[in-house]
């Protein structure tokens, strides 16, 4: 049962990130997919790491909000 309810969650946090502007998905699939660190997103976005915590900490509230109108009532 539990894995069942995994594999829903799973499928409804990539649906989340589908909905997400590409620059929201490319940040949380770095950081959390790829494991990039940091530093390396930092020199992958061209941007400083200020930056990057700011937009992955925006990206996440994005994709929470995602996930809510997603969620079955």
């Amino acid at each position: 049962m539990s894995a069942a309810l995994d594999n829903e969650r799973a499928g409804q946090v990539r649906a989340g990130l589908r909905r997400l502007r590409d620059l929201d998905r490319e940040t949380l699939e770095a950081f959390y997919v790829q494991g990039q660190s940091l530093v390396e997103m930092s020199d992958a976005f061209h941007s400083p790491i200020g930056t990057i915590k700011r937009r992955l900490h925006v990206a996440r509230k994005r994709l929470a909000r995602e996930l809510e109108e997603l969620a079955p009532v």
